[in-house]
């Protein structure tokens, strides 16, 4: 049984540039609409979380918030303190893990499908 690559040159040509395409496609306009649904409450209880201190037990306006664990919220934190508090800065950490989970769905795909 010869080994055969799963992608030829040209089509490993084309997904480089669909994928440096999809890089601008995702950062462009990330920073512009307000925030909605769910990240201004991350947003609340990552500013409560720093004024505190207390980055163990999150809480919104004094009260427990229980509702996820802390991990996003320490995530966004060290982009915040970084990055500064903008739109952008909180939506960062969304789009790095999407673009990390792609690469591990594509490298574990890949793996399993290069032969056949």
């Amino acid at each position: 049984m010869s080994y055969k690559p799963y992608f030829t040159k040209a089509e490993k040509i084309i997904l480089a540039i669909i994928f440096i395409i999809s890089i601008p496609a995702f950062f462009l306009n990330l920073g512009l609409l307000p925030l909605m649904t769910d990240e201004p409450t991350r947003a609340l209880v990552d500013l409560e979380m720093m004024l505190e201190g207390n980055y163990i037990t999150p809480k919104i306006a004094g009260e427990y918030y229980y509702n996820k664990p802390p991990l996003f919220n320490w995530i966004q934190i060290a982009f915040i303190k970084v990055g500064g508090f903008n739109n952008f800065v909180l939506r960062l950490p969304t789009i790095l893990s999407l673009i990390g989970f792609a690469a591990t769905i594509y490298y574990f795909v890949q793996k399993e499908y290069q032969n056949k």
